[in-house]
């Protein structure tokens, strides 16, 4: 796969998660240290590539680039994170990832109001900042992840976006770096949405970097695929089948709870 990234510091970033994990099995299920250590381990996941040899390449189709907040864009790419709130994906079809700067977001519709981090959310972000892979310019982050819209759930027509049930999707993790009532319900209110518009995303590392096939320009705004719309590359899946559909399973557990049904 891609060659791009230094072996020493894959070999450093493993050295680094086997000393977070063996932390981890020190400590309780429940106990909430256990979750800022699991957040500390993203971007080392990321950098040690663990998915490399659990999963064969596969084809894949590049259709467009999709450009997201920073903090969401790492943890897809890590695996930790399977979903975002977008209303534009489209269902089977492969996205680049490519992440916005910043601590502060500026809205869509109203430019007046910004998307609030959690305080898992705000220590996250200055991990972020102050990582060299990542950074304040972005430049040093590689185009290698793409996001497969696996599923954009149709069936949520009948579940309302309440707090209740944004609360409950950053308890159990899945979008645990913004706060359910100045991120999510926010974003929708000011979409005008009455219905959760969350797609489910599969992740994959592909064979190319496309940096240089894309806008580099940090304006807020969607960059554009260039030259290679539609290209075919290989890809590995940043978790397994087997990963992935446990966490989709959970996801769907949340959907199907009768409490957030309309």
């Amino acid at each position: 796969m891609n060659e791009d990234f230094d072996t020493s510091e894959e070999l450093k970033a493993e050295e680094e998660l086997k000393r977070l994990e063996a932390l981890i099995n020190l400590l309780p299920q429940g106990h909430p240290s256990r979750k800022i250590l699991e957040y500390e381990m993203i971007p080392w996941k990321v950098k040690a590539r663990v998915w490399i040899k659990k999963s064969k390449p596969r084809p894949i189709k590049i259709n467009d680039v999709h450009r997201n907040e920073q903090i969401n864009v790492v943890a897809l790419c890590a695996g930790h994170q399977i979903m975002m709130c977008d209303k534009e994906m489209k269902e089977n079809e492969c996205y680049l990832l490519v992440p916005m700067k910043g601590i502060i977001t500026p809205m869509g519709p109203n430019r007046d109001r910004k998307y609030v981090r959690n305080e898992y959310g705000k220590q996250f972000q200055k991990r972020i900042n102050s990582d060299d892979m990542w950074g304040e310019t972005l430049e040093t982050f590689p185009r290698i992840f793409v996001a497969q819209v696996y599923r954009r759930p149709l069936f949520s027509l009948w579940i309302k976006h309440s707090l209740e049930f944004w609360k409950q999707i950053e308890t159990e993790g899945f979008f645990g770096f913004w706060d359910p009532e100045g991120g999510p319900v926010l974003w929708h209110q000011d979409h005008g949405f009455s219905h959760p518009y969350i797609p489910i995303l599969r992740v994959f590392e592909i064979d190319r970097d496309l940096r240089d096939s894309i806008n580099q320009t940090d304006v807020i705004g969607k960059p554009l695929l260039f030259s290679e719309k539609g290209i075919v590359v290989n890809g590995v899946p940043v978790l397994t089948d087997e990963e992935f559909d446990l966490k989709r399973q959970r996801l769907l557990k949340i959907f199907g709870d009768p409490r957030f049904h309309l």
